[in-house]
């Protein structure tokens, strides 16, 4: 695998991962809207607040595996 190849394949990585958080957080949000349905007691949030959970999720585990080793 040549150097080019390696950076085209972390570019397509980089890619994907970014287009899929969008469908996590639509996936988030439709979950907890059924909880919310079942028990009112759990609040319901919009699209923007369950991408933004959805990024915020990803950086907390991000750095805990990077303070505590893989």
């Amino acid at each position: 695998m040549t150097a080019r190849d390696a950076l085209s394949a972390a570019f397509t990585v980089i890619i994907v991962a970014l287009a899929l958080i969008p469908l996590q957080g639509w996936l988030l949000m439709l979950v907890v809207g059924a909880v919310h349905g079942l028990v009112p007691a759990v609040p319901a949030f919009g699209f923007g607040t369950s991408v933004l959970a959805v990024i915020g999720v990803g950086m907390f585990v991000s750095t805990v595996r990077r303070l505590f080793g893989k």
